[in-house]
């Protein structure tokens, strides 16, 4: 998975699916989810972000990024941290996160 947006964008959101090793939907009911969006070693631009899940059964989700957190245009990484209701915590893969340049 990647995501893009402009840089200083807040449009589109950032839409996925979260999956488990075999490609099957984590079913997302009862838990929190969280982002990172950063570079190892530096500053996050977003750090423990809320996410809002949008169908639990189906681990949708989506976050929508600040013009401050898109005000540097490079790739990022970015990963999503799921805790369960009895606070266990998975995270998922890693995915590139890109903010374009405007042109």
């Amino acid at each position: 998975m990647s995501y893009s947006i402009h840089k200083g964008a807040t449009r589109p959101k950032l839409i996925a699916q979260i999956v488990d090793e075999d490609g099957d939907a984590v079913n997302l009911s009862g838990a929190t989810v969280k982002i990172n969006v950063g570079w190892p070693g530096e500053t996050r631009i977003v750090s423990n972000g809320a996410v809002t899940v949008t169908s639990a059964p189906n681990g949708l989700v989506q976050f929508a990024f600040s013009a401050a957190q898109t005000g540097t245009a490079r790739t990022y990484r970015g990963q999503f941290w799921i805790t369960w209701g009895d606070l266990s915590t998975q995270a998922t893969d890693v995915f590139d996160v890109i903010v374009k340049e405007i042109v």
